[in-house]
Parts: C-alpha cells; structure tokens; sequence
C-alpha cells in the first residue's frame, strides 16, 4: 500500500512546513488543540520580541522616572500591576523580559542538542565498535537521571551558581542539551545500523568513498528522510 504521509514536492513551500502539513492532516479536536497550541507559541514569541515596548520598566529597573525606589514585595497597584519582589524588582517588567530570555535558551538549546545528538548518532550507528557501546551507555546513564534534575544540577556545575546573562542563557541552554541529547542520540543511530548495510552503502564503501562522506551524504540522508516519512 501506498505511503500517504509523504508530502507532494509539486505543492508550494509554505504548504510543506512542518505546521502547515500537520493542520492540514489533522482533523477535529486534533486540529483545534494544534491552532491553540500555535496561537499560544506566536503569542509568546511577539511578547519576546517586543518586550521593551510592552514592559513598563526595565528588566533590572529598581527606580521610576522619579528616582524613588520601588517597594519590595509591594502589592499589585497601578504602577506595578503584578507587585514587586522582595528586591524590588516589578513582576509584570521581569516576567515580560523573561519571555525573551526563555526563547534564547530554547533556540541555543535546540540548535546544539540536534547538532551533537546527529552527530554522535551517526558515529555511533555507522562505525559501531567500543565507540557505539561506550555512547549507548552514556545515554542510558543520562536517562535513568530524572530530566529537571539533571538540568538543574548540570547548570549549576557550568554557572557555580553566579553567572552574567549571557553566561546564564549559555549554561541553561547545555544543562537542557544534556537532558535532550540522548533522544536524537537514539533515533539517528537506529536509522544509521539500518542503513550502513544497505547496498548504496555497500557501494561506496566498495568504491573507496571517505567514511565521513559516506556518513553525511549518504546515511545521514536516508535517516533524515525516512524520519520523516514515518
């Protein structure tokens, strides 16, 4: 039977991103949970993006343009509608500004977990060895640590506990790498045993190809698109 997952390359780019092909295969209650959960993400992403225009003061603002101080812990009033914490520091400012840091760690964190979790996935699947047993251990390890935990425990040993914006951004962004790794760790390797004895790869091998291109061209590939199609 027919693969009816595969998306028509004829079709128009913006048709075939990843939203888009999702709300146009899914149907009723799926489909209204997909556009909440979209409508959700952008929403976030527009307070990120504009935080300086939708928060009444600064980030680490602990005076108004009177130069007196703001109070701490205050209560919610009409110059800080969420109050004040107790260094006094308006909760509405911060929160809005913490929309934008939060999209930064995600971003560096995505971007690095993909990056290294192909790129150990694929090692490991195509040369095989003490290497693949010696990583499969490693992410094992990494999975019977509770997730929040790890996390917590990896940034503090990157920041010490004291760190600048960029320095917290960075450390927060490894210690969610370190949680999320393993996952394309997983899937890649899988795809990439599968693949390393399949006749294309045999030929190339056989054809005295450099292992690496073999890897990137040709494997690497193949488990892309058949992540894909499943």
């Amino acid at each position: 039977m027919a693969d009816t997952t595969l998306v028509d390359r004829h079709e128009p780019l913006w048709k075939r991103l990843p939203v888009v092909v999702q709300l146009r295969k899914s149907t009723g209650w799926q489909r209204a949970m997909l556009i909440v959960g979209v409508v959700i993400c952008a929403l976030y992403l527009l307070v990120a993006v504009f935080a300086p225009l939708l928060a009444p003061y600064g980030f680490g603002q602990l005076q108004g343009a009177d130069g007196e101080s703001f109070p701490r812990t205050g209560a919610p009033s009409a110059e800080h509608i969420w109050g004040t914490t107790v260094g006094g520091f308006d909760v509405f400012s911060r929160v809005v500004y913490g929309a934008r840091t939060a999209v930064l760690v995600v971003i560096v964190a995505v971007v690095v977990s993909i990056v290294v979790g192909v790129l150990l996935g694929l090692v490991s699947g195509y040369l095989g060895g003490w290497l693949d047993r010696v990583l499969v251990v490693v992410a094992d390890a990494i999975y019977a640590f509770p997730s929040l935990l790890l996390a917590i425990v990896v940034s503090i040993v990157i920041s010490g506990g004291n760190s600048s914006y960029s320095g917290g951004i960075i450390a927060a962004a490894i210690s969610i790498t370190v949680v999320y790794v393993p996952q394309y760790f997983r899937v890649v390797r899988a795809e990439a045993v599968r693949l390393k004895n399949d006749a294309f790869v045999e030929s190339a091998r056989v054809m005295g190809t450099n292992p690496w291109r073999i890897m990137t061209r040709h494997v690497l590939r193949n488990s892309t698109r058949s992540c894909r199609s499943s």
